[in-house]
């Protein structure tokens, strides 16, 4: 008895559908596709807040500066595509393609307010994305 692959069934219900013959399907190209992705995402934030109350002039300031590191890693696999009779039609030049992003953000924000009815506040930001394909 021979060995059907998982996809044979599906192609039977289009033979029937299609009114064309079994033998018809075995003969036609089939190019099998394999595929594999890993992906690894890291996040790693950190923060410090400050408050003091100056009750002398009657005023508040508040501050908060941070740092957030983001790493994005997919590794992608390159297998041979074959056909359904196991010809190889392509090899992949690489086994395995690792593409990289990395996101590093420093933040900050200052508050100053005066009789908690005026509000100064001053905010940076500053991003770098590096891809590290």
């Amino acid at each position: 008895m021979m060995c059907q692959p998982a996809w044979a069934p599906y192609l039977y219900l289009i033979a029937l559908l299609q009114l064309i013959t079994v033998q018809q399907i075995q003969s036609m190209a089939v190019s099998i596709i394999k595929y594999r992705q890993k992906k690894s995402n890291s996040l790693f934030e950190f923060y410090l807040n400050y408050v003091k109350e100056l009750k002398s002039i009657s005023s508040r300031i508040d501050a908060v500066a941070g740092y957030a590191y983001q790493d994005f890693l997919t590794t992608n696999y390159g297998f041979p595509d074959v056909t359904a009779d196991n010809f190889i039609v392509t090899v992949p030049i690489y086994p395995f393609d690792k593409p990289e992003n990395t996101l590093i953000s420093y933040y900050g924000r200052l508050n100053y307010s005066f009789k908690d009815k005026y509000i100064s506040p001053v905010q940076f930001v500053q991003m770098d994305l590096q891809d590290l394909t």
